[in-house]
């Protein structure tokens, strides 16, 4: 099965719906996963740290509590998968 992420994958509307764009904390450091819509993507995730105190992961630096993973800037969507396995790695 080819993969829809790669190395430098540009998010699009057909890939935006399936990949996490957010994740919003719930409690401590167990977050939801959501896509550009705002909607879950099956099961939250919990990280054995703060995934907040993480640099070089997110595109906001100010919220701890929804954490971004991309934004409107292109530069932000090219290392995306980059940046979404690192952040897998710290999950529980």
């Amino acid at each position: 099965m080819m993969s829809i992420v790669n190395d430098t994958t540009i998010i699009n509307k057909d890939t935006k719906l399936l990949l996490p764009y957010l994740f919003r904390r719930i409690e401590g450091n167990r977050f939801s996963k959501l896509n550009r819509d705002y909607v879950s993507l099956d099961d939250d995730v919990r990280f054995v740290s703060d995934p907040a105190d993480t640099v070089g992961i997110f595109t906001n630096k100010t919220d701890r509590n929804d954490l971004y993973l991309y934004d409107e800037s292109n530069e932000s969507r090219i290392h995306y998968k980059k940046r979404l396995d690192r952040l897998l790695k710290l999950a529980c």
